[in-house]
């Protein structure tokens, strides 16, 4: 009854994409376990109204300003939603998060490709790969291929001095899986991308945020 139910608020969903429809959808999937509260609660923080009238115990919404607010300062009102997000949901949804600005760093550095000496494109790629292999299978073998690609990249990087914006976001990301301060590290690797030059760009900070959201919540409500 409840798969035929299901499918049936699917198909109504589908055809109407209406607000209470995918609420209604969203209800019986959390009633029937097939998507968690915890993961109800990540899309509601992140802005997803459907999700917002569903989750049980509901987080504050989260905005592209917590990252905005001084980089090493806790408690901060624009971070303090954040903070309480990332408690909430765990280290694989920090690193799920910054998966996506790392892409955008990466992207960043295959720009410089024909700027530079010795571009690390594929040491980063390496970080990347691991670190998404590690979101399927959050085990011990899994890190230490993070770590172990991290200190190739970072070696590489500090060598060669490529301490670019595009090469730091990529490696804060990959030590979200590494390293005890993980929430922290989420931080650094949406701060590195969003201040190229050191100078802070409010379009980048906006855009490391929406593909947060653009990655995080499909997940967040995928049976």
């Amino acid at each position: 009854m409840s798969d035929a139910r299901l499918r049936r608020l699917e198909r109504r969903w589908q055809e109407t994409r209406s607000l209470d429809d995918e609420a209604a959808l969203l209800r019986e999937r959390a009633r029937a376990g097939v998507i968690s509260p915890a993961r109800l609660r990540v899309a509601s923080a992140l802005g997803h109204s459907a999700a917002r009238l569903v989750a049980p115990r509901p987080l504050l919404p989260v905005s592209f300003d917590g990252f905005d607010a001084p980089l090493y300062e806790s408690g901060h009102p624009d971070w303090t939603p954040w903070e309480e997000l990332l408690r909430d949901a765990g280290r694989e949804v920090a690193v799920r998060m910054a998966l996506p600005v790392a892409e955008l760093g990466l992207a960043m550095c295959r720009e410089l490709v024909p700027l530079a000496r010795a571009a690390p494109v594929p040491e980063l790629e390496a970080v990347l790969d691991t670190a998404r292999a590690w979101t399927d299978d959050p085990c011990t073998e899994r890190r230490d291929a993070v770590q172990g690609a991290l200190q190739i990249a970072h070696t590489l990087v500090v060598n060669e001095e490529l301490m670019w914006s595009g090469t730091t976001t990529v490696i804060s990301a990959g030590s979200v899986v590494t390293e005890p301060t993980w929430p922290s590290c989420l931080r650094e690797t949406v701060w590195w991308y969003a201040t190229p030059g050191g100078s802070r760009d409010e379009a980048r900070l906006r855009g490391a945020y929406q593909a947060i959201v653009e990655a995080v919540v499909p997940w967040a409500l995928s049976p």
